[in-house]
């Protein structure tokens, strides 16, 4: 039976959760850092953020291993290892940041209070939108830096062209004229 600790850094409080297996089906595929609905955990009205966990075996998940899979890593500090002696290294087992239905302990922050349920999707249908609205505007930045690259490539190329129409051709040599029956007259 999967346990949620959610903590509240308004209050400074922490209560604990405990779900059943199909109600944490929300929460599956989901990475350390997401958003979720407060209505997993019994909140309704909230917004929680995920920001670690365990498995069964107590082996903690980081946020920079990707997968669910765990995995052994060389740690100088941080989550799952804290060194010794300064600049020490050890190669410690961790698991990865997605959350699986072999995660048992999953550690959840309340990020914002709403007053409805409607509210709390609105805020993160916002949050969507904004992100692929910054997408789209990247993709359109793109698109504009390649058409600007393709307009000096193709003043270069006319440019070169008017270049080489431009050089003058190397004049014959000029054969001596035969001269007129007249002209040797005149000499």
């Amino acid at each position: 039976m999967p346990l949620l600790i959610v903590s509240d850094p308004k209050t400074g409080k922490s209560q604990k959760v405990e779900l059943e297996d199909a109600r944490m089906s929300p929460l599956l595929g989901k990475r350390i850092g997401e958003v979720v609905e407060g209505s997993v955990a019994g909140l309704q009205g909230k917004l929680l953020k995920i920001t670690g966990g365990t498995d069964k075996d107590g082996v903690p998940m980081r946020p920079d291993v990707h997968g669910s899979a765990k995995a052994f890593i060389i740690l100088s500090g941080g989550v799952g290892y804290k060194a010794a002696n300064k600049g020490e290294r050890k190669r410690k087992l961790v698991r990865g940041n997605i959350v699986s239905s072999e995660s048992k302990f999953l550690n959840l922050m309340v990020v914002e209070e709403t007053k409805s349920l409607k509210k709390a999707e609105k805020v993160v249908k916002v949050k969507k939108a904004k992100r692929l609205a910054e997408a789209k505007e990247a993709a359109e930045a793109e698109k504009a830096v390649e058409a600007e690259e393709a307009k000096k490539a193709k003043r270069t190329k006319k440019a070169e062209k008017t270049v080489k129409a431009e050089k003058p051709k190397k004049a014959a040599k000029k054969s001596p004229k035969a001269k007129t029956p007249k002209e040797e007259e005149s000499k």
